[in-house]
C-alpha cells in the first residue's frame, strides 16, 4: 500500500477500499504520514465526495485507536466536530 496509489484514486474519482482507508488512517494516527499526505488525503476525500463505506472504515479505524474514559458523573458533549458544516 502507498500514498501514491491512494491519492491516484481521487483523481480517478474511485471509491477507496476498506483496506486502503484502514492503511491511510493508521498512517495518520501513528504519525507516519506527512502533513502534505494528510492534507492531500482529506482534500481528496472531500473533493470526490466520501461514500458511506469510506466513512464507515474511517470511523472503525479511529475507534480501534481510541481509549475508553471512565467518568463517575453523567456527561453531555457540547463541542462540535470541527467540521465544515
Amino acid at each position: 500500500m502507498s500514498w501514491d496509489l491512494i491519492l491516484k484514486s481521487f483523481s480517478d474519482k474511485s471509491e477507496l477500499t476498506s483496506e486502503q482507508i484502514t492503511w491511510a488512517m493508521s498512517q495518520i494516527l501513528e504519525g507516519k504520514a506527512s502533513i502534505n499526505e494528510i492534507k492531500q488525503f482529506l482534500t481528496g476525500l472531500k473533493s470526490k465526495g466520501e461514500s458511506a463505506s469510506e466513512v464507515e472504515a474511517l470511523v472503525a479505524q479511529m475507534y480501534s485507536y481510541s481509549a475508553p474514559i471512565n467518568i463517575t458523573e453523567r456527561a453531555v458533549d457540547t463541542v462540535g466536530t470541527g467540521g465544515d458544516g
